[in-house]
């Protein structure tokens, strides 16, 4: 099972997400221990995976269409 790190920018983007979506964003977040790809609703999760560290590092939570300018 892989640890699951989240950047302090993608912190900072989830706590403006409004909360519904926010709970549910971070549901799926947990789920990335068994799986690898991500998508809510409008919302993209960025992630990279280190396999010899058993690491997922969260690094941007957006909306779709503003995930792939950042």
């Amino acid at each position: 099972m892989y640890e699951v790190l989240i950047e302090d920018k993608a912190v900072k983007q989830l706590k403006k997400v409004p909360l519904p979506e926010r709970k549910t964003l971070i549901h799926k977040i947990k789920q990335l221990q068994i799986g690898f790809r991500l998508r809510v609703g409008d919302y993209r999760i960025l992630f990279t995976k280190d396999d010899p560290a058993k690491e997922i590092k969260v690094y941007i939570i957006a909306r779709r269409d503003d995930v792939y300018s950042m």
